[in-house]
């Protein structure tokens, strides 16, 4: 069935890269290679949104960081940082990783906003290792805020000094503030709300509801959203840009 101008619009193909695609500016390349970027309009597998989500990659997304958002909410539990008016499983209520799957797939688009821009300012491929080591830093914030939690300006400190100091030589800088700055305004203002209904709270809070400390977190998360976000738009057939734009 032939696609009308809106189908283009509505699944993605206004992009720049798939429109030099299909026009032939690319040899050897076709309209298969931006499927990515719109619905499969055959099977209709895709968001009909150009963020190339595919229902297995949201199902994929919602789980895993909503495990992994809830393993580190452990360290918090445990650590005695917050607690749940209604724990149901070591100390968390049942909706704590259902909730992380959904901030996922928030901060999935929120980073999209930046993603682009980054690649252009620092081309090159996301690596296993370089994944590996932005959660790594991920981690270390969660367990230093759960270890200097009686300290939040100074942990609050040590946040913003790391996250700066990450930052050194990539071309990206400006991008990853942006984006870290977002996550961390987005992330501390719905956790200041959520804990406000009662349905959990954090032990010393010092900012409304929430720690001082904890956009720090969400700055040092920022870095790997981005980085799981481009190695995604490679898996999904967009290649980046091997040379600088021009000035």
């Amino acid at each position: 069935m032939p696609r009308t101008p809106s189908d283009s619009r509505l699944y993605g193909s206004s992009d720049p890269v798939c429109n030099r695609r299909e026009s032939g500016g690319d040899p050897g390349s076709g309209p298969k290679n931006c499927r990515s970027f719109r619905a499969d309009l055959d099977g209709n597998r895709m968001i009909p949104l150009p963020l190339q989500l595919t229902w297995p990659r949201l199902a994929a997304l919602f789980v895993l960081g909503g495990l992994g958002g809830a393993l580190c909410d452990q360290i918090h539990v445990q650590g005695g940082v917050l607690a749940y008016a209604q724990p149901v499983l070591f100390g968390q209520s049942w909706w704590v990783a259902p909730l992380f799957g959904i901030a996922t797939l928030i901060m999935y688009v929120a980073t999209w906003v930046w993603v682009s821009c980054s690649e252009r300012a620092q081309p090159g491929p996301i690596t296993h290792r370089q994944l590996a080591l932005h959660s790594l830093w991920f981690v270390a914030a969660y367990l230093a805020s759960a270890l200097l939690q009686g300290q939040p300006k100074l942990l609050a400190l040590v946040y913003l000094l790391l996250f700066l100091r990450r930052l050194l030589g990539r071309r990206d800088a400006v991008w990853q503030v942006a984006n870290g700055v977002g996550l961390a305004i987005g992330g501390t203002t719905s956790e200041a709300l959520l804990a406000a209904t009662g349905v959990f709270h954090y032990n010393h809070p010092d900012l409304w509801t929430v720690p001082l400390w904890l956009p720090g977190v969400y700055l040092h998360g920022a870095p790997l959203a981005m980085a799981v976000l481009r190695r995604l738009r490679q898996a999904g057939g967009l290649p980046e840009p091997t040379t600088e734009p021009a000035s």
